[in-house]
């Protein structure tokens, strides 16, 4: 018999271990869904993968991490974007937020994301990557909770797809989706 929790002892919320088994369960999950994606347990254990999207003449490349929130002990979405013009070859940090949902956010993503509160200057900020020290975006937890028991509707969500439930939601930020 295992001793890994099969369930969040605490739904919505996450332990440390409990967020470790859902994060070593997306994985798969995602690489048959065509992501680039890495587990590490460098700094604090999380999720990394890279995701590209042509807007325009533009490349975006998106490097994201989902780490656990020690605040809110909720997945959160960190993520940093370079935005390639294919027409001159010059590369830029995206910086502004409204870069952010220009070139990142998926225009079919915008409705659901607003109507599950995770919209606006509100809803995502600039600030210091725990894993990398590096300036970038991350989709504020505090929303988390709330959604995941909307989601969730008195169902038990094992740990094996806690995060799959999570990128159904948090995952259209970035456009990635599951198979």
């Amino acid at each position: 018999m295992s001793n890994r929790p099969e369930y969040a002892e605490n739904f919505p919320f996450l332990s440390i271990s409990e967020f470790e088994v859902a994060a070593a369960a997306v994985i798969p999950r995602l690489q048959r869904s065509g992501v680039a994606c890495t587990f590490s347990h460098k700094d604090n254990a999380s999720v990394e993968f890279v995701v590209w999207r042509d807007v325009d003449h533009y490349t975006v490349r998106t490097r994201a991490q989902i780490l656990l929130s020690p605040t809110y002990s909720l997945p959160t979405l960190y993520f940093v974007s370079t935005l390639t013009d294919n027409l001159t070859s010059s590369t830029t940090i995206i910086s502004l937020l409204e870069d952010v949902y220009k070139y990142i956010i998926p225009s079919t993503a915008s409705a659901v994301l607003e109507q599950a509160g995770i919209y606006g200057a509100s809803a995502i900020s600039q600030g210091e990557i725990p894993n990398t020290h590096m300036l970038g975006f991350y989709v504020h937890p505090c929303q988390t909770g709330d959604v995941m028991n909307i989601v969730n509707q008195d169902r038990r969500i094992s740990l094996d797809d806690y995060l799959v439930v999570w990128f159904g939601v948090f995952g259209g930020i970035l456009g990635v989706g599951l198979l």
